[in-house]
């Protein structure tokens, strides 16, 4: 294994379309990188730039010590799993397996040996005699892996791998990807566009933006310490809600949003610099708690999710959407009124014009 350096990589199509701009990633040896974001945002366009099937318009890209930005894909030595499998049809489980190796030429008994070593990891040593027809979704995902492995490979590059899965089969492939890293201690970039697998399953994470990367982090800090509007909305589900603010002079400083002040906990200095120019509040919707008429939020309920062990309530703030996570045990209703006010040790706030956080 080894670590993958990027350096102001960019990628710009028919010298108009910049699909990645200055991309700069140092991904350490043995580390779960995940890159996420929405579709369009250059995810893959940087993964496929990585695996060799892209040519890098400028920059370069290192894997270990060598730079490989002109190099041949098969030069490279990394395995990628793509969102389709890519399985040869008339080729057994085995054989998907045992092709690249066939290819460098190795000894049967020893392709035979990887195979198997792969197949006992991944818990498919009955089905290597079948066809990829004969397979479930999520068993010819595990081939696919499975003829990474066997490559033995200094990087694994995943390109939406789950994608194709049902919602019950994702959550047990992310497990199984998860375990299978801890297992290899390989480095890995995963590309996926839900933030829930970014979340669990990387060591830390890109999130890019039409083209740029916006924040580079561990799951904890992306979650807690967003460094901008975007971030925060992305990352966490349900998504952060935002209400327009102000910084208004009233009394000394006040931020005001939704029709009521928020308390400012020390940050007064901070702020002084956007008064009477426009904020964004943000606050996640487990931060929403019950509050006394006058005391928070005037908001109307659309929509109740009862989750069992929680409730997910859809409101609206005058024509602002918002959610909240409330107890399980909560009795509300369409065309209901409820009265919140969001924890003040939660707040998050954002330049109104830049997207920026101020704090």
């Amino acid at each position: 294994m080894a670590g993958v350096t990027l350096d102001s990589v960019s990628k710009i199509y028919d010298d108009r379309v910049t699909a990645v701009r200055s991309a700069t990633i140092a991904i350490e040896e043995g580390e779960f990188m995940v890159l996420v974001g929405p579709s369009g945002c250059g995810k893959s366009t940087t993964l496929r730039m990585v695996a060799g099937l892209e040519e890098v318009s400028s920059g370069t890209i290192r894997i270990g010590s060598r730079d490989v930005t002109h190099l041949a894909p098969k030069d490279r030595d990394v395995a990628m799993v793509f969102q389709n499998y890519a399985l040869y049809p008339h080729m057994s489980c085995f054989d998907n397996m045992a092709f690249a190796l066939k290819i460098r030429g190795l000894p049967k008994t020893e392709i035979a040996r990887k195979v198997d070593e792969a197949a006992h990891i991944l818990g498919i040593e009955t089905l290597l005699e079948r066809k990829p027809r004969q397979l479930s979704g999520g068993q010819r995902q595990r081939v696919a892996v499975g003829r990474a492995i066997v490559r033995d490979p200094k990087v694994f590059l995943f390109d939406e791998p789950l994608s194709n899965l049902d919602a019950k089969l994702r959550v047990q492939m992310r497990a199984e990807i998860s375990r299978l890293h801890s297992t290899l201690s390989a480095t890995m970039i995963y590309v996926t566009h839900d933030q829930v697998e970014a979340m669990t399953m990387g060591d830390r994470i890109v999130v890019m933006l039409d083209g740029e990367i916006q924040q580079i982090a561990t799951p904890m800090e992306l979650y807690h310490q967003p460094v901008n509007r975007f971030v925060a909305g992305f990352i966490g589900s349900p998504p952060m809600n935002f209400l327009d603010g102000r910084i208004e002079q009233r009394e000394g400083l006040r931020l005001s949003a939704g029709g009521i002040d928020l308390p400012l906990d020390g940050l007064e200095e901070l702020l002084r610099n956007h008064l009477e120019r426009r904020v964004e509040v943000g606050f996640r919707p487990q931060g929403l708690r019950p509050a006394k008429p006058g005391e928070g939020f005037d908001a109307r309920v659309e929509v109740v999710e009862p989750m069992g062990s929680e409730t997910f309530v859809h409101l609206r703030i005058g024509e602002t959407p918002i959610s909240a996570r409330l107890a399980a045990d909560v009795e509300l209703g369409h065309g209901d009124r409820i009265c919140l006010r969001p924890d003040p040790h939660a707040l998050h706030l954002f330049d109104g014009e830049t997207g920026l956080a101020i704090a």
